[in-house]
């Protein structure tokens, strides 16, 4: 699960969008970036720094540590 919508939102701006320059340079399309921000999707690990650069935040801001409650126990 990736942090990408929940950082956006700490920008103050819920309608953040990359250009197409910036989408280029990360390797997707604008679909790809709307199920990045829904969660439908994660980024592959090579397209974190360029996300990051982005967003102006680190990659491990962008990556959700939090355990899922079903693996708690396993």
């Amino acid at each position: 699960m990736n942090r990408i919508q929940q950082i956006i939102t700490q920008k103050g701006n819920s309608e953040l969008r990359p250009s197409d320059e910036t989408l280029s340079k990360i390797g997707v399309n604008i679909k790809t970036w709307n199920k990045w921000v829904k969660n439908k999707k994660d980024p592959e690990l090579d397209q974190l720094p360029a996300i990051a650069d982005f967003l102006q935040c680190t990659v491990a801001d962008l990556i959700d540590t939090r355990t899922p409650a079903a693996n708690v126990n396993q």
